[in-house]
């Protein structure tokens, strides 16, 4: 008895600890995936480097033509600018989004000619202290929020690290957001060519800005649930998207995308996209009925190297607005100085009460 005893023991350990070595293999290796990708990922952002040039865009729904647009974007690492809408004239667009190199800000009007609206200026970087922000009179108090990082837009406005149908979420969420779950990376190939597989979920409480900008949730508070799986195949270099299928639920609305992008892997020292091609089936629920939208969506970049650009062509003063008044924060010296120097004072604090107290006793 006390043999078979030990003997359920011993394998009970062992299936315990081969599962536990399964598992955290599973774990080990995803994790190495992931930091391989946000190193990759990095080194495309700086390679990329001095790169502008136009995106073409034509868009159908359900069936009937609509928008045909041209953006015209200018990276100069970490700046980035995009025109959108510029009809025919780098002097003409109708909205723009910036980051420079002291704060990002985005601007809109309805025509080209009319007055820009400020929609926000923000100085809040990743891994930077934000510089607080002063405005004249006559900025009319714009909002002032925290925005994507510079490298989460280049990879939204080239489209190869984009998931879903708007900002949120990205390929850099993958190792920074709480919210993703990556359930599989895999090495494949496909018509010859080899790929990185990847399935992930991404679940949220609330609702990221890409669904609150296309349905008024306010009307159903009561449904907190935002879903959106994919399953993708990554190039092998830097890791971009070529294939993606993308199911997003939220409300009573769920959406579909596939997208395919082609790359330029000869021109520049980085692949840069040559066409990305969207087709997306949607079916909302609005004003208490279910709409059904149905978008092919086709892009043609025309990118090219250039010279760096000047730190003003990335500035409100570019597009005839005031610039804001920065306060740069104290240099590091200078806190570290009252740091010790406020140290220095409650030990001295805490001696002095310790010695009357002894004087006394």
């Amino acid at each position: 008895m006390k043999t078979f005893r030990k003997l359920r023991c011993i394998c009970s350990l062992a299936l315990l600890l081969s599962l536990n070595v399964f598992c955290f293999g599973q774990t080990s290796d995803t994790d190495a995936y992931l930091r391989k990708f946000e190193k990759k990922w990095n080194e495309y952002l700086k390679a990329l480097g001095n790169v502008e040039g136009s995106i073409n865009c034509k868009r159908t729904r359900n069936g009937k033509p609509g928008e045909e647009f041209v953006n015209y974007i200018v990276c100069s690492y970490p700046m980035l600018a995009e025109l959108i809408d510029i009809h025919g004239s780098l002097d003409k667009p109708i909205a723009a989004r910036v980051t420079g190199k002291d704060y990002s800000f985005s601007l809109t009007r309805s025509k080209p000619e009319d007055e820009w609206i400020i929609e926000y200026v923000s100085a809040d970087f990743p891994n930077r202290t934000p510089l607080p922000l002063s405005f004249p009179k006559h900025f009319a108090d714009p909002p002032n929020h925290v925005v994507n990082p510079v490298g989460y837009t280049v990879f939204n406005i080239l489209g190869v690290g984009l998931f879903g149908v708007d900002c949120d979420p990205n390929l850099p969420w993958m190792t920074s957001s709480e919210w993703i779950v990556v359930k599989d990376i895999s090495p494949v190939e496909k018509d010859g060519v080899k790929y990185l597989s990847m399935s992930f979920e991404y679940k949220r409480p609330d609702f990221p800005e890409s669904v609150t900008r296309r349905t008024d949730i306010s009307q159903h508070p009561e449904l907190k649930n935002y879903t959106l799986t994919g399953d993708v195949l990554l190039t092998t270099d830097y890791f971009l998207i070529a294939e993606g299928t993308f199911h997003e639920e939220w409300l009573r609305s769920v959406h579909d995308m596939q997208v395919e992008i082609t790359y330029d892997c000869d021109s520049y020292k980085v692949p840069l996209p040559q066409k990305r091609s969207i087709r997306e089936f949607c079916k909302m629920f609005v004003d208490g009925e279910n709409v059904e939208i149905a978008v092919e969506e086709d892009l043609e970049f025309k990118l090219k190297e250039t010279n760096p650009k000047s730190k003003k062509r990335f500035t409100l003063s570019q597009f005839g607005l005031p610039e804001p008044e920065l306060q740069e924060p104290e240099p590091d010296s200078v806190r570290y100085i009252l740091a010790a120097i406020g140290l220095a004072l409650i030990i001295a604090f805490a001696i002095r009460v310790y010695r009357k107290r002894r004087a006394r006793a």
